[in-house]
């Protein structure tokens, strides 16, 4: 005959047995949450809602978390990463989230998983837009490198490396090895994707970009418009990936002189970037908002121009500090406008300022003062160099205009 106590001792022993599956299916329902948090953070991302997407990426990823479930943690810090530093072009704390999953990830799933490669690749992408070319190289190196042996030379993965790595060549202005990296990205691409897969938008565009570079405009002109048609199909028109489209077709009827065509899609692709990310943001700034007051200078309306170009400004100073490509491209930009007015004087000093926005250890204001060669030489591999070169060339042609007006 049984006890109480012996009832109680048996319902422990029981109890005890189920807590292994009792802590299974607790987990097994935590995990199901964390999915469902995770695939409306993917929605959202998809159609340019990215605060939502980055809530929902932040509940996933403490659910993973506490359930050591360690590479759906790491999907989670990389899309915030992502997301954070390179869309919303919060740079900084986009890094931390990066390099939070690297290290977790090297230590919970090894050197060599794909969440770690992918970790190095997004870091790459934000330094090469910080402008740091070679940490960014760096960075893609390591991911290729992964991404290789995990999946051999013709995937997907491997392709949009090659295509990183293409940019800094093309930043570096070496556009014909850059378009070597694009093709050959393009060419795993066609080979292994759906010949409307957004991979292949990415692939057109940047092989437009650098036939741009080349002074080939026909032929970047018909890439352009074949990633649009892609990314238009895949988003619709209100779109972050269609807004670049618009902005590089902006760029083709600049270059070959249908301005008021320029402006239009310069700002088609202006109220799509202000309705998703907002003005505040250093890209919107440098390809928007500059490409406009371009325009406008070149049309001859310089307050116009200026206005655009002091708006520009005020948000690179912001998001990017005081040293940077983008800022000595905008200085360089009222340079040209006060040298269209014959205003020599203030042209100069702002060429002096795009000068000084591109050396770190140069902060001379005088337009008479230039950097020694020592400085010069340690930029010579970055992507500073054709902006420097651009800057002492329009420097010289403006004390050669003021010294002309004089006589």
């Amino acid at each position: 005959m049984f006890t109480l106590l012996d009832i109680s001792k048996t319902s422990i022993v029981i109890l005890l047995c189920l807590l292994p599956l009792l802590k299974t299916i607790a987990q097994n329902t935590d995990t199901t949450l964390a999915n469902r948090h995770f695939s409306k953070a993917v929605s959202f991302s998809h159609i340019g809602q990215y605060d939502s997407s980055i809530s929902y990426f932040e509940k996933a990823g403490e659910i993973y978390m506490t359930v050591a479930k360690w590479e759906n943690y790491l999907k989670c810090l990389n899309a915030l990463g992502w997301t954070v530093g390179y869309i919303m072009g919060e740079y900084g704390k986009g890094l931390e989230y990066l390099n939070k999953a690297l290290n977790i990830g090297i230590k919970k799933l090894g050197k060599e998983h794909f969440q770690v490669a992918r970790s190095y690749n997004a870091m790459g992408t934000i330094n090469a837009i910080k402008a740091n070319n070679d940490e960014a190289m760096e960075f893609f190196n390591k991911a290729l490198s992964i991404f290789k042996k995990l999946f051999g030379e013709e995937h997907q993965t491997v392709a949009s490396i090659y295509e990183n790595i293409g940019t800094i060549f093309e930043q570096k202005s070496d556009y014909f090895t850059a378009l070597e990296y694009y093709q050959h990205s393009l060419f795993i691409r066609l080979k292994t994707l759906d010949p409307r897969h957004l991979d292949l938008a990415y692939s057109y565009n940047n092989m437009g970009v650098v036939y741009m570079d080349i002074d080939e405009y026909e032929k970047a002109f018909n890439y352009y418009n074949k990633a649009l048609s892609i990314s238009i199909e895949i988003f619709g028109e209100h779109h972050l990936e269609v807004s670049v489209c618009y902005t590089n077709i902006g760029n083709y009827y600049a270059e070959t002189g249908d301005l008021d065509k320029a402006l239009e899609f310069y700002n088609k692709a202006l109220t799509i970037d202000v309705d998703v990310i907002g003005e505040e943001h250093a890209e919107v700034a440098r390809y928007d908002i500059n490409m406009i007051g371009e325009v406008y200078s070149d049309k001859g309306d310089y307050l116009k121009a200026l206005e655009y170009y002091t708006k520009s400004l005020k948000i690179m100073h912001v998001t990017l500090g005081d040293k940077h490509p983008y800022i000595a491209e905008t200085y360089q930009g009222f340079g040209l406008v006060y040298k269209r007015l014959k205003d020599f004087n203030t042209a100069l000093k702002y060429y002096q300022k795009s000068i000084v926005s591109l050396l770190a250890e140069f902060n001379n204001s005088s337009i008479y003062s230039n950097p020694k060669p020592d400085l010069l030489e340690k930029r010579k591999a970055t992507s500073s160099k054709p902006h420097l070169l651009e800057s002492f060339i329009n420097k010289a042609e403006g004390f050669y205009g003021r010294w002309r007006e004089k006589q």
